[in-house]
């Protein structure tokens, strides 16, 4: 792949176009006149879905029309309740039940849009998990087309200057679809604690409304989750089971074989980010610190995302990122103390991320606090057992 394409600050269309309505207290019909979209032609079925789903959840509303059809073959009221699964995460602020209408008429047949020959589309956000996943990609010579959604997420400048500085030192195309919905995701933020809900759907739609132009019978869609976002309950936009169901409703409706997933299914972030430092590093000229992964969006070194990140850096043998601006292991603003730790002692937490934790604190125990130097002193030697049985783990990683 050796086309250059310049990342562009692209604009809504002049063409108005449809999206549906959020049915509650009061009915909100969007269209792309309050809901600016960069290429309306993707505005089918699903991806009016996404949005409309999206949308609801912030209003805490459970129906919503389409201003589209889907297929026959396509139960709505199980669709409604896969949707549900989706914005039910355990910090959503209610239960919902989604119900799903359509339109008499299906709107999206009738836009125009140029055919393609991809056969893979990567959902690319800048992150090290996408990244990887793009390197995992062009290792296995597929032809594969990064997807970057933006949408009004609050990290979004950061994320997007990842985006070019990989862009540049790969020399590669991407494709990139704006869609506005900045003001309910800062709006929603706190309330969803930054998480923003059905948002991997979003993306998923939108690539799947690429590949529907696809003059290729079958396709896969790639949103690289990790081994320990798997679970059913906690990532729910991101398990086996989403997966599953993701591929199957695209397959129904398009008539095309959609495979959905992620290459990382059998890998930690500790153990891709391994093998990224002793091949892809040298093969790409990518290091994981060009990638963006925070919540707030400028490298805070104090929230959850960056805690993760480099907890998976230093276990596979990284320095910290030196443009953090405050090193997570030595708890800046209490959070190892008051959330990861109580969260590692309820049980909530899988052992493996746990290893990995005590681990980096190890390696980080010249900044680590007095308080959590003790906590490391008191680890059992059952665990220090089982922390190099991990490390050996880590370093005898071997993607397929």
């Amino acid at each position: 792949m050796n086309l250059i394409l310049k990342l562009i600050n692209l604009k809504p269309s002049n063409m108005l176009t449809k999206i549906g309505s959020i049915i509650g207290k009061e009915t909100v019909e969007l269209d792309t006149n309050n809901v600016p979209v960069s290429d309306p032609s993707l505005l089918d079925n699903f991806t009016k879905l996404a949005v409309l789903t999206v949308l609801a959840a912030y209003r805490k509303e459970n129906i919503i029309k389409v201003a589209d059809e889907f297929s026959p073959n396509i139960d709505r009221k199980k669709l409604g309740r896969f949707m549900s699964y989706v914005v039910n995460h355990p910090i959503a602020p209610m239960v919902y039940d989604l119900k799903i209408q359509q339109s008499a008429t299906a709107e999206s047949i009738n836009m125009p849009y140029e055919p393609n020959d991809h056969e893979v589309v990567l959902n690319f956000s800048g992150g090290i998990d996408s990244t990887a996943g793009l390197l995992y990609n062009l290792d296995s010579s597929q032809n594969v087309l990064p997807l970057v959604v933006s949408f009004g997420q609050k990290n979004q400048a950061e994320e997007l200057a990842s985006i070019e500085r990989i862009r540049r030192k790969l020399a590669i195309a991407v494709k990139t679809v704006q869609v506005d919905l900045a003001q309910e995701v800062d709006k929603g933020a706190r309330e969803w604690q930054y998480i923003v809900p059905g948002r991997n759907f979003l993306f998923m739609a939108i690539a799947n409304s690429i590949l529907r132009r696809s003059q290729s019978a079958s396709a896969s869609i790639h949103l690289c989750a990790v081994k320990e976002e798997l679970g059913k309950q906690k990532h729910r936009d991101k398990s086996l089971y989403y997966f599953r169901n993701v591929g199957k409703y695209f397959s129904q409706d398009t008539g095309k074989k959609i495979t959905t997933g992620s290459p990382f299914t059998q890998y930690t972030k500790a153990e891709i980010l391994y093998w990224w430092r002793t091949h892809w590093e040298k093969r790409y000229g990518i290091s994981p610190h060009d990638t963006a992964t925070c919540y707030n969006g400028h490298k805070c070194g104090t929230c959850r995302a960056c805690f993760r990140r480099e907890v998976s850096l230093i276990c596979a043998g990284y320095e910290v990122d030196p443009e953090l601006q405050a090193h997570p292991l030595s708890d800046p603003v209490g959070f190892i103390k008051h959330t990861w730790i109580p969260e590692i002692q309820s049980g909530k937490k899988p052992r493996t991320s746990t290893l990995d934790f005590l681990i980096a604190l190890e390696r980080s125990r010249q900044i680590a606090p007095t308080h959590l130097r003790k906590y490391l002193d008191e680890t059992s030697w059952q665990t220090r057992r089982a922390m190099t049985a991990r490390q050996k783990k880590i370093e005898s990683t071997q993607l397929t």
